[in-house]
Parts: C-alpha cells; structure tokens; sequence
C-alpha cells in the first residue's frame, strides 16, 4: 500500500505543479500590463548607439595580403609600367611627320645612329633600295586604279595614298642619314 499511496501523491504532486505553472502563465498572458505615465510617449523608443560602418581602405587592406599576393602585386605593377613605357616608346618612334598623309602611320620606325661612315653608306643604301621597291608599288596601285572601278578603285587609291607616307617618311630617314654620315666624316677634335 505504501507503493500506491507513494505513486498517487506524486501524481498529486505534478497535477498540481502543472497547474500552477499553466495557471501562472495563463495569468501573465490574460492580463496587460498597466503601463506607467512615464512611458505613454509618441517617440518610439531609441535604440542603442549602432556601431559605425567600417570602411576598409587600402591600409587596411595590405595588412590583410600574405607575402605571395604582395610579390603578385608588385609584379603587375611592374609589368604594367613596362607595357606603358614600351608603349609611350613605339608613340614616340612612329610618330608621323608634317608632311605625312592624315591617318597614316610609318611601317617602320627610324633608323638606329650608324657608328661610322661604312655603316651609314650600308644603312643609306638599304634605304634607296627600299625606296625604289615602295615606288614600283606606288606605280602598281596607279595602275590598279585606273584600270579598275568601284570599291576596288578606291582600295587602290587608299594604298597609293598610304605607300607615299610610307616614301615620305623612308626619304627622311635618307635625308637624316645623310646629315649623320656628314657628322661621322668631320674631322674629330684632339683633346
């Protein structure tokens, strides 16, 4: 009797907490709160301060880098200055006379300083050679156009025009040549 009589109170026992447990949160849900007169403002209440935005800069950034994206970094900022530089170069060399037709650009940049006067009568010579070369095909394309019509007249023309740059800019260089041939044969002063 004493297991029944145990096991009936303890049932007893939870009914009873069950109950005052649901009892209590039944109360506090079924009841307002009374709100005092202090709180009864139309601003809606403030939140605590936010903390500030960060905004990473680049400072912040590089402390972030391993020694590998650094080298990595370094290195296209090198080659990109290198590809700048080379191309500041070839805008330099190529850049068209006075005389040149307009947008038409040398084939070619100019001739290196020859070193004496055997190798600015080669490098003068290669010149008249090519010269020659560049008026027969200014001879072809006067020919292609007068003997032909339409598109292809004036694909003709537009390589006519564009060789006589290129002639243009190659007498130049002859004529450059020339002066520096000039330099090299004057005599050089005795220290």
């Amino acid at each position: 009797m004493d297991t029944i009589a145990q096991k009936t109170i303890w049932a007893s026992l939870l009914v009873v907490s069950f109950g005052l447990t649901g009892k209590a949160t039944l109360a506090q849900v079924a009841t307002p709160r009374p709100t005092p007169v202090s709180e009864k403002v139309t601003d809606p209440p403030k939140a605590a301060p936010a903390r500030p935005h960060k905004v990473w800069t680049d400072d912040d950034v590089t402390t972030l880098r391993t020694p590998a994206d650094q080298y990595a970094a370094q290195k296209a900022a090198q080659e990109e200055a290198a590809a700048a530089k080379a191309k500041a170069e070839t805008a330099k060399s190529t850049t068209a006379p006075a005389n040149y037709p307009e947008g038409v650009k040398p084939a070619h940049a100019a001739l290196s300083d020859p070193k004496s006067t055997e190798e600015a009568n080669k490098m003068i010579a290669w010149e008249n050679r090519d010269l020659d070369a560049q008026a027969d095909y200014v001879r072809q394309m006067q020919e292609c156009a007068s003997n032909s019509s339409g598109s292809q007249r004036g694909h003709c023309l537009t390589e006519k025009a564009r060789m006589e740059g290129v002639m243009a800019q190659t007498q130049q260089e002859v004529k450059a040549l020339k002066t520096q041939k000039a330099e090299l044969e004057k005599p050089k002063p005795q220290p």
